[in-house]
């Protein structure tokens, strides 16, 4: 009785160390080892829709983005920020700004990975927010909904960062949530 106890327990711890420990936020934030080749371009669909409330005024945007001016820096080896704007020098009536912070945690540096939103457990992390005109709109999401999305980054040389963005909620009987579309590519190289 004694063997046939120590065996199933043998069997049973087994099966629980061979399926792996990685969580969530572990699988979400390996190196992005893609064949494909890095788009160096920046190519932006934006899509707002956001009911306006006591604070802020309602924001309706549906278009390509269209990149007009750039600004690159890396605050520390594990911290990037982007601003891709749709203006040249002084903020205009319309003008947009996508501001991207990247953030690599666990000794980790900015490097070729998938930065998920706002997984503060992951290796790579990244926060996206839209500053308008009519205030500083972020992807919002409640957990009904699925994960908002990522930022994925094929190229960090050279003072240089180029990859795709993916982010995406929907909900517009939900005001704090609307619509949010941010996709496309982008790249950038740091001012110097």
């Amino acid at each position: 009785m004694k063997s046939i106890r120590f065996v199933f327990l043998s069997f049973i711890a087994y099966a629980l160390v061979s399926c792996g420990g990685k969580s969530r936020s572990d699988q979400s934030s390996e190196v992005n080892n893609t064949s494909g080749e890095c788009v160096k371009e920046n190519s932006i669909q934006l899509v707002i829709e956001k009911q306006g409330d006591a604070k802020n005024k309602p924001v309706k945007y549906d278009n390509s983005f269209s990149v007009v001016s750039t600004y690159f820096s890396m605050s520390s080896d594990s911290v990037a920020e982007i601003c891709l704007s749709d203006y040249k020098g002084g903020k205009e009536d319309n003008g947009i700004d996508i501001l991207i912070t990247l953030c690599s945690t666990h000794g980790h540096k900015i490097s070729p990975a998938t930065y998920t939103y706002m997984d503060f457990d992951a290796d790579y992390y990244c926060k996206v927010r839209i500053a308008t005109t009519s205030g500083t709109l972020w992807f919002s999401w409640d957990s009904s909904m699925p994960p908002p999305g990522n930022v994925s980054v094929c190229l960090a040389e050279d003072g240089c960062l180029a990859g795709s963005i993916a982010l995406n909620v929907d909900k517009p009987v939900n005001p704090s949530v609307g619509v949010m579309k941010l996709n496309g590519q982008f790249h950038v190289c740091e001012n110097r």
